[in-house]
């Protein structure tokens, strides 16, 4: 990445200038990224050069840099607080949804598994093209016995459009307050124009117990349907004492009538009624209208 910056500074040295200061290469200027790769922010993060902001300019990406921010504190700036970690409970937001019917996150997600996408908005494109792999992964979702709802400080009118014209079939909770932008602590502020969230998306288990956090700042930080349905199986054997019916221990309690460890047969667990209705996303029936606490 060096042996580039400084052919770049050599050819227009109006505009970049990169020297040497106490072991370290400082970059000052605009440069042009195609000889960098698209990953010129987390590269940045490995080097002590000073970037701001990237920018797009008669068909090239260019990277502004100066003395302000370094590429390493952009990284940080931009995670999500540090006690949204595996194994601590996501926050029980309550939103209005696309029918600005205000929902509780545990309800929607019932005892079922979860995912959590925190979205830019309608505007990017990005965004848009992951909803829409969600949207072919969902069936898959509805038979392993998981909640997926999307956050957007889209306002309501934008969310249903958001929601309509991707064909998204599960909830969109709307916060034009930016309530979790700011619990979260990630307010993307090198968009200074949409005052949007870092995309995220969160796999949770139950109680909204988190199991794994995905920064989506990059599109690339984002998991794939593949990434997802092997961190739901993880998950899904280590919430369900059924997940191998062949035990020899189960088999035993099925015989003898002892269905605690079988879901949803067990008296412990949700009736087969609910959940048909979570799996129909029926949540007027299942979760209803939540009162803000």
């Amino acid at each position: 990445m060096i042996d580039e910056l400084e052919r770049q500074a050599a050819e227009n040295p109006s505009k970049l200038k990169v020297r040497k200061k106490d072991g370290k290469t400082i970059i000052d200027g605009e440069v042009e990224l195609d000889g960098l790769g698209s990953s010129v922010l987390r590269q940045a993060a490995l080097r002590p050069g000073r970037l701001i902001r990237l920018a797009w300019n008669q068909g090239t990406w260019g990277g502004v840099f100066c003395s302000g921010v370094t590429g390493t504190e952009l990284m940080e700036r931009l995670k999500m607080r540090q006690d949204i970690v595996a194994g601590a409970k996501f926050p029980d937001y309550v939103l209005p949804d696309h029918t600005k019917t205000p929902r509780r996150l545990s309800d929607l997600q019932g005892d079922q598994l979860m995912i959590v996408m925190l979205t830019r908005g309608f505007f990017c494109p990005k965004d848009r093209q992951q909803v829409l792999e969600l949207v072919r992964f969902h069936p898959q979702l509805v038979v392993g016995y998981t909640q997926l709802v999307t956050i957007t400080t889209d306002d309501w009118h934008t969310t249903n459009n958001y929601r309509q014209q991707t064909s998204a079939p599960w909830p969109f909770l709307y916060d034009e307050e930016r309530l979790v932008q700011k619990d979260l602590d990630i307010k993307e502020y090198t968009d200074t124009t949409h005052d949007v969230m870092v995309p995220h998306t969160i796999v949770l288990g139950r109680e909204l117990e988190v199991f794994k956090v995905y920064n989506g700042y990059y599109y690339w930080g984002r998991p794939s349907t593949a990434e997802l349905h092997i961190e739901l199986r993880e998950l899904a054997r280590r919430t369900y004492r059924d997940w191998d019916i062949t035990e020899p221990e189960l088999r035993e309690k099925w015989n003898k009538g002892d269905k605690s460890d079988f879901y949803p047969y067990g008296g412990n667990s949700i009736s087969m009624a609910t959940l048909m209705l979570q799996m129909a996303g029926a949540v007027d029936q299942y979760a209803g209208r939540a009162k803000r606490s």
